[in-house]
C-alpha cells in the first residue's frame, strides 16, 4: 500500500534528515544502527503521512516516531544499547524542548536578518551562506579586511541583541 506524501512533508523530511539522524545517533551504539533506524523512521513517516498536520511542528513529530523506532530496534535486535527506556524517554523529551528552542531561535534570526540594511544582509549572506572569507569579501567590495571584520562584529552583536529580544517576547 503506497502512501502519497504532500510536497510540504516531502521537503520537511528531506531538510530534517541531519537532525533526525543526530537525534537517533545520540541514542544508539553506532553509525550503522543509526542509519538503519533512520531508514525505518523515514518509512514510518511516509506511511503515517496522513497523520501529520501541515503547519505543525514536523521535527517534534518526526523525533517522536524516531523514538519509537529506537525502542522497537532495541527490542528486535537486542542491540546492546545501554540506555534504559526511562533514559530514552527523558532524552526524547529534552530533544523536543531543544528542537522547539532551536526553531524559535531560527525564526527570530530570520526576522532579525530582515531588519538589517541591504548591504549588511548581503555581507552576512555572503560570509555565512556563500562561504566567503573576510578576505574574499573585502577584495570583492574594495574594502579593507579590518573594516569588514568590524562590520561583521557589529552586525553579529546587533543580531544577537535582536534575537534575545524576540526570544523574550516569545516566552
Amino acid at each position: 500500500m503506497s502512501q502519497e506524501i504532500s510536497d510540504e512533508l516531502s521537503v520537511l523530511l528531506s531538510e530534517s534528515q541531519p537532525r533526525i539522524y543526530g537525534f537517533i545517533f545520540k541514542r544508539v551504539a553506532g553509525h550503522d544502527q543509526a542509519k538503519d533506524i533512520l531508514q525505518e523512521t523515514n518509512l514510518v513517516i511516509c506511511r503515517k503521512a496522513s497523520d501529520y498536520e501541515e503547519g505543525s511542528n514536523f521535527i517534534a513529530w518526526a523525533f517522536r516516531i524516531a523514538h519509537f523506532q529506537i525502542l522497537s530496534y532495541r527490542q528486535k535486535a537486542n542491540s546492546g544499547i545501554q540506555f534504559s527506556d526511562q533514559t530514552l524517554e527523558l532524552l526524547s523529551v529534552e530533544s523536543e524542548k531543544s528542537s522547539e528552542v532551536f526553531t524559535n531561535r531560527l525564526s527570530a534570526l530570520k526576522g532579525c536578518l530582515q531588519t538589517l540594511s541591504d548591504d549588511n544582509q548581503q555581507l552576512i549572506m555572503k560570509r555565512y551562506t556563500g562561504r566567503f572569507s573576510v578576505q574574499d569579501y573585502a577584495r570583492e567590495m574594495g574594502k579593507r579586511e579590518n573594516a569588514v571584520s568590524k562590520a561583521l562584529h557589529k552586525i553579529r552583536a546587533s543580531l544577537s541583541r535582536c534575537i534575545r529580544v524576540k526570544m523574550a517576547d516569545m516566552a
